[in-house]
């Protein structure tokens, strides 16, 4: 097929550097995986009362934000997600503890000002960040 509109959407999804993102490219290009944690973590998450932490790690390109994304879709009406992504955010030669702990300060106040959390009750919250690690 020579058709290049109905083709280039796939082949630039062919990019381990970039994650699927939207709800339309994890619809149309998610491979499921055999291991995938994130239905484990749905039903860890939903159970939990206490605040929990997972570490979700792999090689660049290996899908850990897009099964993070994943994650973020399934708990999307019972959730709020909180992105952090320090390379962004931060100078990534230099980064310490201190200046990712006022990220996520900041990033936790502006979506608690953004989704009014000062008044109310219910609800979770799950952060999910993204880090920079350089090998040296």
């Amino acid at each position: 097929m020579s058709n290049t509109n109905f083709w280039k959407p796939a082949y630039q999804r062919f990019k381990p550097e970039e994650p699927l993102a939207t709800s339309e490219e994890l619809q149309n290009f998610y491979v499921p995986r055999d291991n995938s944690p994130v239905d484990q973590l749905v039903s860890l998450l939903e159970m939990e009362d206490d605040p929990a932490k997972f570490l979700l790690a792999g090689h660049r390109g290996g899908g850990k934000t897009t099964e993070l994304r994943r994650l973020e879709q399934k708990l999307g009406n019972t959730h709020t997600v909180i992105w952090i992504d320090t390379q962004t955010a931060l100078d990534r030669y230099n980064i310490g503890y201190a200046e990712v702990v006022v990220l996520i300060g900041l990033q936790i106040a502006q979506q608690a000002i953004k989704s009014n959390w000062l008044f109310k009750k219910d609800g979770s919250s799950v952060i999910f960040m993204e880090t920079l690690v350089q090998n040296h």
